[in-house]
């Protein structure tokens, strides 16, 4: 007796998909093992640090708050030797300030600058650290 037509074609993709589904179920049983992994697994996760840390802020030399409209402020953190333009173009593009609010705002900072410059700059590497009292 013979074969039904396509029956060879029909027996082979079934044993295809049978080792394709107990390759699939061995993979998904497989208990992973190696160097370390036990130590590993026991450990609490570690997520990234940058979530839990606490930014630290740059200490900047002067702070100047421009009010840019009722209820809307925003802040400029000034440093020596920082250029006023600049300073003022970055505040204008992420206020979207007009031109002439923005040369206000550079006339603003050159007369801040001016007076911070005009102070003497403080000197962190000249403190005296008090010495150690010594107890016998």
């Amino acid at each position: 007796m013979r074969a039904p037509n396509g029956y060879e074609k029909v027996v082979t993709r079934l044993r295809v998909a049978n080792e394709e589904k107990a390759r699939r179920t061995q993979l998904m049983e497989k208990i992973p093992a190696g160097e370390n992994y036990e130590k590993r697994r026991r450990m609490p996760p570690n997520p990234p640090r940058t979530f839990y840390e606490k930014k630290t802020k740059i200490q900047a030399d002067l702070y100047i708050d421009v009010n840019i409209a009722p209820g809307k402020s925003g802040r400029i953190a000034v440093n020596r030797g920082d250029n006023p333009v600049v300073l003022a173009d970055g505040f204008a593009k992420t206020f979207h300030l007009n031109r002439q609010m923005k040369e206000a705002l550079i006339k603003l900072l050159e007369e801040n600058m001016r007076a911070l410059l005009a102070e003497p700059e403080p000197d962190l590497g000249s403190e005296q650290v008090p010495e150690p009292s010594q107890e016998v």
